[in-house]
């Protein structure tokens, strides 16, 4: 168990039974006095601090070796908000046991550039009576719930054995009508929580990342292997918990490295929710990179990164990777995680909304980490510019029964949008456009609504970039049609292609959903959406086209369905990446694509394509997921392999 090497305590709480714990936990540790717990008479008092080199790194290091012990103070408890619309980040309530940081040396610690050297020393909060209060206080002004994060300035479990905040808080939260203690770490510090009474009031999260990088840049905390024994053990005490899988750092063979990583978690946990992040900091951090890091790699790294917003008259906002990597790597993740839970939540830590929607996340039901429930954060959006209040669905309709495919006027802050809508992307050029139009004419076509009575609100059937351009436009209300049948899907489907707003591959999805969950033949396809058999089966071949197409052609309608029926009909997927890159490019139409489909294939092409796909099997091929039989099976089979592409290379 870790101990500092100087203890500064304010003379106001020496009394307290939690300093009194923490002094009698560090015998022979020197104790220094103080009278107040500004920074300034702290570094005065301490002998390390006072003889700490006066270089930023060299004097964070040492103030690692430092706890100052303080009194609560008035903010304690506050809210955290992050105040750039455009990441989206839900806000939630801090409870500050810790802050300054902790005894862990993470190279990419953003409160290296938040205390820098003017505050480098662990502080520990006390008097958990007026703490008690604050929190008492904070749940009296809402019914709803309320969680804290104790893992936004320090991490929450590290020093358990020297301040027993969560020991004595687990308790107390569950006793609350509506309080939970969010726990964030990546400590193994959990014996003493394992049999508290915590009536899943609190819930932990442990902070991971692939075993080879951790090792690397996150000197002094356990490996990979010794958190998620921590978080099993956690997890069978009835706790709930959760995955922060965060940097993603692009090292040479990251994908090996964090499918292994996400391997290793799910064969260990069954974690709730996983917010997936990679880094990002803030001007500052960044522009000191070349000194604040102790490690040379991660230097050239961080290197790389740019601002990630559009700065559209504002700054850039936090400085990270590309676009493209930041999905290539949140994608890989994804996907990983899909293959072991289609279940479980996944969200993104600090990200812009553009994201979210390249990479099919949703922002209307946002179930981040460190969150309680969902968090609607569409109205962060630039686009949704409006901030919806709590709008009280039976109130509105004052008793009365809405009426099918009647017209009403609704307020916009009635209306939700349908996360499984057809349309996946929205054009901002269309959108701003169409606001303009309503600005000067209103909107003259309604759109349609259905009611959810579960969620008490009024869901968006079509016309959704008609209520987006409302919002943008600054209007108040808009009318719509209600509608009370059944086949939501498939009206909202039928409205968008006959409209022409759908992407093809936006439409072979729907298309797709709407068969699965309607059952329906590709024959009562044809009669539904009134397009001849053949054209519903050409439709739903394009969801056979690999993942990065699909996705490129969702954020642009500049790809035919007549040409990416051709793409599709390549044999494998490589092949069809290679066509389509012929098609974006313009060197090849569609007509050329099906008369080279066509063209009778040679033995030699046929050759190359199977050992292409042999390539491809091969790399899926996961050896540790296999019981010790099938695994012996499988590789005296690829012994067999080799040795007969070794007489051939002969």
């Amino acid at each position: 168990m870790w101990r500092p090497s100087e203890i500064v305590v304010n003379r106001d709480i020496l009394d307290d039974p939690i300093t009194q714990h923490l002094i009698a936990q560090c015998p022979n540790i020197p104790v220094r006095h103080i009278g107040d717990s500004r920074s300034e008479s702290i570094k005065a008092a301490s002998t390390i601090l006072t003889n700490a080199p006066d270089q930023m790194l060299p004097a964070i290091q040492a103030g690692k070796q430092v706890i100052h012990i303080a009194p609560v103070g008035s903010t304690t408890v506050d809210e955290f908000l992050i105040e750039d619309e455009r990441m989206m980040c839900p806000a939630f309530d801090r409870l500050k046991f810790a802050s300054n940081g902790c005894f862990y040396s993470c190279d990419w610690c953003f409160l290296k550039a938040t205390y820098r050297a003017q505050q480098n020393y662990i502080t520990v909060r006390v008097e958990y009576d007026k703490i008690k209060k604050q929190i008492h206080k904070r749940l009296s002004q809402t019914n709803k719930p309320v969680m804290f994060n104790t893992g936004e300035l320090a991490d929450s479990l590290a020093m358990e054995h020297l301040t027993k905040s969560v020991q004595e808080f687990v308790p107390y939260f569950a006793q609350t009508d509506n309080g939970y203690m969010y726990l964030l770490t990546k400590s193994t510090n959990i014996d003493a929580i394992l049999d508290l009474e915590h009536n899943e009031r609190t819930i932990v999260a442990w902070s991971l990342n692939a075993d080879v990088i951790s090792r690397r840049y996150e000197v002094g905390a356990p490996s990979l292997a010794e958190r998620l024994n921590a978080a099993r053990r956690v997890q069978d005490a009835g706790y709930p918990v959760r995955v922060r899988l965060d940097p993603i750092l692009p090292v040479e063979g990251w994908q090996r490295i964090y499918a292994e990583a996400i391997e290793q978690i799910f064969a260990q946990l069954s974690p709730e929710r996983i917010t997936l992040g990679t880094l990002r900091f803030e001007k500052q951090f960044y522009n000191m990179r070349n000194t604040i890091f102790q490690d040379d790699n991660l230097k050239q790294i961080v290197g790389t990164m740019q601002g990630m917003l559009d700065k559209k008259g504002k700054s850039e906002g936090k400085y990270s990777f590309s676009d493209e990597q930041r999905i290539e790597m949140f994608r890989f993740a994804i996907n990983e995680i899909r293959r072991h839970d289609e279940n479980v939540a996944i969200a993104l830590c600090k990200e812009s909304v553009e994201l979210w929607d390249k990479l099919g996340l949703s922002l209307s039901d946002l179930r981040c980490a460190c969150v309680y429930g969902g968090e609607n954060l569409e109205a962060r959006d630039e686009v949704l510019e409006v901030r919806r209040e709590a709008f009280d669905l039976e109130s509105y309709l004052e008793g009365q029964e809405l009426e099918n495919r009647k017209l009403y006027t609704l307020p916009l802050q009635a209306l939700s949008p349908d996360p499984e809508q057809p349309r996946k992307h929205i054009d901002e050029t269309e959108t701003d456009d169409l606001a303009q139009s309503i600005r000067e004419h209103g909107v003259l076509q309604p759109i349609l609504f259905r009611k959810d009575s579960e969620a008490g609100k009024l869901v968006i059937v079509s016309g959704e970039r008609r209520y987006r351009a409302s919002v943008k436009a600054e209007k108040t209300d808009i009318p719509a049609i209600y509608y009370a049948g059944d086949n939501v899907a498939e009206v909202a489907l039928v409205e968008n292609i006959q409209r022409q707003d759908l992407t093809p591959i936006e439409e072979a999805e729907a298309l797709q959903r709407l068969q699965k969950e309607q059952k329906y033949s590709q024959s009562q396809l044809s009669s539904v959406i009134g397009k001849a058999v053949s054209t519903i089966s050409e439709i739903l071949s394009l969801n056979k086209l690999p993942e990065d197409i699909k996705s490129k052609c969702r954020e642009s309608g500049a790809y035919s369905r007549r040409a990416l029926v051709e793409v599709v009909k390549a044999s494998t997927q490589e092949e069809m990446k290679t066509r389509f890159k012929k098609v974006a490019k313009g060197s090849m139409t569609s007509d050329q694509l099906r008369q080279d489909t066509r063209q009778p294939r040679s033995a030699d092409a046929k050759i190359l394509t199977a050992l292409r796909a042999l390539q491809t099997q091969l790399r899926d091929i996961n050896l540790g997921a296999l019981d010790a039989e099938k695994r012996n099976a499988v590789e005296d089979r690829l012994r067999e392999v080799r040795q007969a592409i070794n007489a051939k290379l002969t």
